[in-house]
């Protein structure tokens, strides 16, 4: 790749250069000990999870808390209805419990101090929004029952640590598999190197903190984020096709370096990072949409499928924290819609790794119509149902307090469940419909043709049967080879074709088709009808619709593949019942004919005899 043009003006990168073969041994080293540091943070992690929720938590949620560890101290946020109340906004740091001094403190030492008797417990809290201030809480079994619904450890874990560590897995799993498979791939092993990144800053923290280290999370986010600078422009196959996503892809590492040095402090440094990820993300869209169909176009989808649906799970987690932030819902709603929330967390980053490895692995990557589709459909009808409760959520109990001078949560959750169901209706029908149109056109296409075959049937030949199914099933599949074949009692005829010669079709016939027209229906690497639709009458052959030549490879969607099987029985029946018309038709032209020159003979014969 050259870098300089002729008039020595700058070029831009045109792709991310390949891992060579010298340099494997060293890439090798390096993420192999980046997955070390992944699998020390994720089960240092876990296993100090484990000690806390053993150890340490059950103080925090006897008084309706949970913590975390922070420079400044120990910050908690509010689990019970009677915590959110009391006061400070949350989360705050614990400054003083019962008048005595948490300063320096870590979470082990604040259990201590926090822990005792069924009671009361006066905190003094910092929230960074007014004055510290004290506030008294309940304390005691009952108190954690509402919190967390358990007074059980592994309960506590399974909410602090367990359900997080679903998604460090799935990332952890993600980065050995684009490892292993595509290590050679820039991009793919850079993508990796995210995950572990990511693994490591997620569950890391206590970890770092335990081993007396300084506290990387910072360092960690910016690495993450400057690897997302070079993947995104040059994903899925390490081509820079945009000319400033190139130059960004290439400016990463200096500028990520320099962020890292923290010259206009951490916080600025993560958000410069973060929008400029933000804006790359045009780049495989408009890349996307210049695409023709085939394995790239598909890759882009499984990418997009991805990071959208974190998005969605986002949304929807966010309108959980808000409803239980804003104290709408029910005492005994609250943990499920905590847990409810935590677990849309999870899937969130779970998305956002399996997306983009089946887009380079290339696994199932012509379901990837079907899946967006669906996806969308429920991903948009549940954002909307979710907006429209947790806002009538929240207006029924001003509403309510406003006119019976209280809240009434029941009767607020009760309404809203009741606005909500009364919009998922059409809702639902309206976004099913807009996606069918949007991501199902050609299954919608394929599924049409048994009405129309119906119609053509009673005044089509076969031929014409066979050039109007292969104009649809070209058009709709992307195949550039389509033949449709007639049984003829001996073998197959060509009736009709597109993009194959006669002379193809009959060697194909002459190598793949058995005496009796048995043919394997899928045979992958057949260049020419890799997609065999065996058209029958019960046991007897009627025809054959053969399908290939589909832009770099062979593969179908599902639900296309399912709508193309659909097409057996009425292709075949079409095509009988105009052969059979045809050939009817043709003996009585026959007829017609005969007739006609018997009757000349006659007159000429009556001619002569005048």
């Amino acid at each position: 790749m050259e870098d300089v043009g002729a008039s020595g003006r700058a070029r831009r990168p045109s792709r991310l250069p390949r891992v060579s073969r010298r340099f494997r041994p060293l890439v090798s080293i390096l993420w192999w000990a980046w997955l070390g540091v992944a699998l020390t943070a994720m089960l240092g992690g876990s296993w100090l999870g484990w000690v806390n929720a053993r150890d340490v938590a059950p103080a925090f949620s006897r008084a309706g808390l949970s913590f975390t560890q922070e420079d400044a101290g120990v910050e908690v946020s509010a689990m019970t209805p009677e915590a959110r109340r009391a006061g400070p906004t949350w989360p705050a740091i614990i400054v003083a419990i019962e008048g005595k001094s948490m300063a320096g403190a870590d979470a082990r030492s604040v259990a201590r101090a926090l822990d005792g008797p069924a009671g009361t417990v006066r905190l003094t809290v910092d929230d960074d929004v007014v004055a510290p201030m004290t506030i008294a809480l309940e304390r005691g079994a009952a108190v954690q029952r509402r919190a967390v619904g358990s007074e059980s450890p592994f309960v506590l874990f399974l909410l602090e640590t367990a359900i997080g560590l679903v998604a460090v897995i799935a990332m952890t799993v993600c980065a050995v598999l684009l490892f292993r498979r595509r290590r050679d791939e820039t991009v793919a092993l850079l993508l990796s190197l995210a995950f572990l990144t990511a693994t490591a800053l997620i569950s890391g923290s206590e970890v770092w903190r335990a081993l007396g280290l300084p506290d990387p999370d910072f360092a960690l986010a910016m690495i993450f984020l400057g690897l997302m600078m070079v993947v995104i422009p040059a994903f899925p196959d390490g081509e820079l096709q945009s000319r400033w996503g190139a130059w960004i892809a290439y400016a990463a590492a200096p500028l990520t370096l320099v962020l890292l040095l923290e010259p206009l402090g951490a916080e600025l440094s993560v958000l410069i990072s973060l929008l400029i990820v933000f804006a790359l993300a045009v780049v495989p869209y408009r890349r996307f949409r210049r695409a023709p169909r085939g394995i790239e176009r598909q890759q882009l989808k499984w990418a997009a499928f991805g990071f959208t649906g974190a998005v969605v799970l986002l949304l929807l987690a966010t309108f959980a924290t808000i409803a239980l932030e804003f104290n709408t819902l029910p005492a005994s709603w609250e943990f499920g819609a905590f847990l409810i929330s935590q677990s849309l967390l999870v899937l969130a980053f779970v998305a956002l790794a399996i997306g983009p490895t089946i887009s380079i692995l290339r696994i199932s990557l012509w379901d990837a119509d079907a899946a967006i589709g669906k996806s969308a459909g429920a991903g948009a009808v549940t954002v909307a149902l979710g907006g429209i409760w947790t806002a009538s959520t929240i207006l029924t109990n001003d509403v309510t307090a406003a006119l019976l001078g209280g809240e009434n949560k029941a009767l607020a959750a009760g309404a809203s469940a009741v606005i909500a169901a009364s919009v998922l209706g059409p809702a639902q029908r309206r976004v099913s419909e807009w996606i069918d149109r949007r991501f199902s056109a050609p299954v919608l296409a394929l599924r049409a043709l048994p009405d129309e075959l119906r119609r053509w049937q009673d005044s089509d030949t076969p031929a014409d049967i066979g050039r109007r199914v292969i104009a649809v099933v070209a058009e709709e599949v992307g195949a550039a080879h389509v033949a449709m074949l007639l049984w003829q009692g001996d073998g197959f005829e060509p009736v009709a074709s597109r993009g194959v010669t006669e002379a193809q079709i009959d060697a194909w016939v002459g190598h793949r088709v058995g005496d009796d027209g048995d043919v394997n229906a899928i045979a992958p690497g057949d260049a020419l009808f890799a997609l065999r639709i065996e058209l029958t009458d019960g046991e007897l052959p009627i025809g054959l619709l053969l399908i290939g030549g589909r832009p770099e490879g062979a593969g179908l969607a599902k639900d296309v593949r399912a709508a193309l099987d659909d097409l057996r029985a009425p292709v075949a029946a079409a095509l009988r019942r105009a052969y059979r018309a045809e050939v009817r038709d043709t003996t009585l032209l026959e007829q017609v004919r005969g007739l006609d020159d018997r009757l000349a003979r006659l007159e000429l014969g009556a001619i002569r005899a005048a």
